[in-house]
């Protein structure tokens, strides 16, 4: 999917299985400052759509790295909410799923 920016922070997505299936299915966010290095200072929540409910994302050691497991209804036109929290500021980027391209 598409890499978004949030203040000096890049946010990819990446998934595994590597092509999303109807069942649970982990996230990873990955978050780089733009001087390559991790950001790892981060708290990330994830959502499938607007209606569904924040699950925190685990911190995957201090690589920027956040991963969480999600039941996904229907990969091919739900959309991944991501929300990234640091120093009382927030984002909210939407990720639609369908954009998922396989590597």
């Amino acid at each position: 999917m598409p890499a978004k920016t949030w203040e000096d922070i890049t946010i990819q997505v990446e998934t595994r299985p590597p092509l999303l299936e109807k069942g649970m299915n982990e996230f990873l966010v990955i978050a780089t400052k733009l001087d390559r290095r991790p950001a790892h200072n981060l708290l990330v929540s994830l959502r499938i759509n607007e209606d569904g409910q924040w699950h925190q994302a685990i911190q995957d050691g201090e690589v920027g790295v956040y991963r969480r497991a999600i039941n996904t209804a229907m990969p091919k036109t739900d959309v991944l909410f991501v929300r990234i929290a640091r120093d009382n500021r927030e984002g909210i980027f939407e990720f639609p799923l369908a954009e998922q391209k396989p590597r």
